[in-house]
């Protein structure tokens, strides 16, 4: 999850610079924070929902990008 949130705010990382990559940036930000504090408390349960949301994002996000740069 460290990799994850240092990946998220390298500029190479961005694709877009609209409103709603914006506001998917963030949320990958936050669920990255989120999980890193969860794995370091060893909440594999919360984690593991983390991980599900966070994938979400990124299909999300994926898809927006995908639609703006046809």
């Amino acid at each position: 999850s460290d990799l994850l949130h240092d990946i998220a705010k390298a500029n190479s990382w961005h694709k877009a610079e609209d409103e709603d990559f914006t506001y998917y940036n963030g949320k990958f930000l936050k669920i990255t924070k989120k999980l890193q504090n969860r794995a370091k408390k060893r909440n594999a349960e919360a984690a593991l929902l983390l991980h599900f949301e966070l994938s979400m994002t990124c299909v999300d996000c994926h898809s927006h990008v995908r639609d703006i740069t046809k």
